[in-house]
């Protein structure tokens, strides 16, 4: 079968594929749109500052998580509350944009990155390389700064990061709003993809909603029976850790955290794989939500790599992993030896995929839309007229706003980066205009189809080393971020689709975003202040962060001593970059993709797999375990159509319950510190 007919079935595909639809029609857009930003969000902002972000702090470095999603419900529940109490009623359109500033005042704020450079700096990984005077001035503090002795915000070697950081936050805000729109116009409006993880927030707000007005109280009966599930849990999960850590060296942990570690215990079995289990109910009420296919393609990717690496490992590709090794360390070796080469080879895979199919759909529509009226071309105009009173402005002005912030980017990547050469100047063009958009709207895609971002790594990393560039001040450059940029603008496509199905006007978000940032940014600085100041970061106290930094900088410094080796030295990159791995994992990706499309898998599959290939298995366990139980009991039991209107709902609630009971635990360790802090 021929290339380009392939790729057609796969587009077609997408419009048709059953699931697709039955995703997106769960919840129907209303057809009169509201203000949602009134007076609530400013005290619901204000009120998540003071409460929620140390609790997030706390979480993040406890558990490697934060309290956003948990806070954001507790926040609607009391305000709802309070609003029954005065004889009013908060709408929907109000619980909606209340939602989105309670998770964006909820996340820990921006500080939290500066701890982690902080930690970076005078990390055992850094040292061991000769790095530790590489460092920018406007990255962090040298390692020596009294700042960091101290442990202090409030020392003049931070004000040069600080304010570096302060004229980020106003670009990528601006970016993240503009971009969002434009990939939800496309993805939303023309392709009618589903957003399956929009229904969540959706639902969630109208069941509260609902409890004040009495009305399908289904809603209602399901959130506060997912309250009380996340209660129960978090009881163990996260409350003793929390109080116990606050009064013992270390903290009791009944579930351990912050994974079941199993690799030292199959070693003999599964040789140089990372094994392990979250323990989380979470995770198996977000199998309820994700699409089945896309579980299902994720649980076949981590089975590709469960089966491939005992055989790399008996044939002496895997050499460099030892038995005894834990998650980290085996992780860290893997990587060495092959996956970072192999990771390239699925990203240049991806990108020609993608590449080829995005040109195949352009051409299709085209050729449509001047054949016929109907169909895909009469989708296409469709998409382009907007709703009245939804909040739209022209794209014509979104793209230049876009265009305005990526030169933006790119001048202040000139302007931080040494010495920039000129073929470095050319390639940071490319990336920042063409590539990070392109990657960006296939990102809005995937979270539409199947609720999820995908991060292609290495472009940027080989871009950098091509170049011939040395220095450090690349990698850590604040203005090119993939992983970031494309959850950031794929995310906004999101909510845009979740303030539709509430009917918020979209200028609502606008307003509580320039609400929130500059909120977030005090309270954290203020916060993040006071816990690092009372206690060192990472230490015994925080086991999540004591265990992953140390494999995120060891990971990293694979990258960045490729500009950094001196003539004739072999640097780690060198030692893990193998272009034949690169060119037959590349070959067998797109081999793979043509036969999933040939056979009629679903697309959600495919994406799938690349998703859970190379992957940890460690949180993908129980997220599988409840994609079958919802498919093979509670689908048949409710209705596919009928579940998939609850399962939001109850997991909204779940986090709800999980948050309260946070929130408790990280209420008493702030206590606990602040009078260990007054007596010492």
């Amino acid at each position: 079968m021929a290339l380009g007919s392939i790729f057609k079935r796969r587009t077609k595909a997408i419009s048709e594929d059953a699931e697709l639809e039955l995703y997106r029609g769960i919840i129907e857009v209303p057809n009169k749109f509201e203000e949602g930003f009134t007076m609530k969000a400013v005290v619901g902002a204000l009120f998540c500052g003071i409460v929620m972000i140390p609790g997030s702090i706390y979480l993040s470095l406890l558990q490697g998580g934060n309290m956003n999603v948990a806070a954001s419900w507790v926040t609607l529940i009391l305000f709802a509350e309070i609003a029954r109490r005065s004889l009013t009623t908060l709408r929907k359109q109000e619980m909606i944009i209340l939602l989105g500033v309670a998770g964006s005042m909820s996340a820990g704020g921006p500080l939290g990155e500066y701890i982690y450079r902080q930690f970076i700096i005078g990390s055992e990984a850094v040292r061991e390389a000769g790095f530790s005077q590489e460092f920018p001035v406007w990255y962090a503090p040298a390692a020596d700064s009294q700042a960091l002795v101290k442990r202090t915000f409030f020392h003049r070697d931070w004000v040069f990061p600080l304010s570096l950081m302060v004229g980020l936050l106003f670009i990528w805000v601006i970016r993240s709003y503009v971009s969002g729109y434009i990939f939800f116009r496309l993805s939303s409006d023309i392709e009618k993809l589903p957003f399956p993880m929009a229904s969540v927030g959706a639902a969630g707000s109208m069941a509260l909603v609902e409890a004040g007005e009495k009305s399908q109280s289904w809603r209602w009966t399901v959130f506060s029976t997912g309250t009380i599930i996340g209660a129960g849990f978090a009881a163990i999960h996260s409350l003793i850790p929390l109080v116990t850590g606050a009064l013992l060296a270390r903290p009791i942990t009944l579930i351990p955290l912050p994974w079941i570690e199993l690799t030292p215990m199959f070693k003999g079995i599964l040789p140089a794989v990372a094994l392990g289990v979250v323990i989380d109910l979470a995770l198996v009420l977000i199998g309820f939500v994700v699409p089945f296919w896309a579980v299902m393609g994720a649980a076949a990717g981590v089975l590709i790599t469960i089966i491939v690496n005992p055989i790399l490992y008996h044939n002496g590709v895997l050499h460099t992993w030892k038995e005894g090794m834990e998650t980290i360390n085996t992780q860290i070796a893997n990587q060495l030896d092959f996956w970072f080469s192999a990771g390239m080879g699925i990203a240049l895979g991806l990108m020609l995929v993608s590449m080829i199919q995005t040109v195949t759909a352009i051409r299709s529509a085209m050729r449509e839309a001047k054949g016929q009226g109907t169909g895909r071309s009469q989708r296409l105009q469709g998409g382009l007229a907007t709703p009245p009173g939804r909040g739209d402005f022209p794209l014509k002005i979104a793209f230049m706003v876009y265009i305005t912030c990526l030169i933006a980017t790119f001048l202040l990547c000139y302007w931080l980066i040494r010495n920039p050469t000129p073929l470095l100047i050319t390639f940071l063009l490319l990336y920042i205009f063409l590539y990070a958009p392109m990657m960006a709207y296939l990102n809005a895609r995937l979270v539409g189809i199947c609720g999820q971002a995908v991060q292609v790594p290495f472009i940027r990393e080989g871009m950098f080393i091509l170049s011939g560039y040395k220095g450090l001040d690349v990698w850590v450059s604040p203005a090119i971020d993939p992983q970031t940029d494309a959850e950031r603008d794929a995310g906004q496509a999101q909510i845009f689709r979740q303030l539709e199905l509430t009917g918020t006007r979209f200028w609502s978000e606008a307003k509580a975003r320039a609400l929130t940032v500059p909120l977030a940014f005090v309270f954290s600085f203020f916060f993040w202040s006071f816990v690092w100041h009372t206690n060192a970061i990472p230490s015994p106290t925080f086991p999540y962060v004591e265990k992953m930094w140390e494999l995120q900088v060891r990971s990293n410094m694979i990258m960045w001593s490729a500009t950094m080796g001196a003539e004739g030295e072999t640097t780690m990159f060198q030692e893990a970059f193998h272009p034949p791995q690169i060119i037959l994992v590349c070959g067998l990706t797109v081999f793979a993709f043509l036969v999933f499309r040939w056979v009629g898998l679903p697309i959600m599959f495919i994406y799938g797999i690349i998703r859970g290939a190379g992957a940890f298995p460690h949180m993908l366990v129980l997220e599988i375990f409840g994609a079958l139980l919802a498919k093979f009991h509670f689908h048949k039991k409710y209705g596919a159509q009928r579940f998939l209107q609850i399962a939001p709902v109850l997991l909204a609630g779940y986090m709800t319950g999980a948050g309260l009971i946070a929130m408790l635990g990280v209420a008493f360790a702030l206590i606990a510190r602040s009078v260990s802090s007054t007596a010492l």
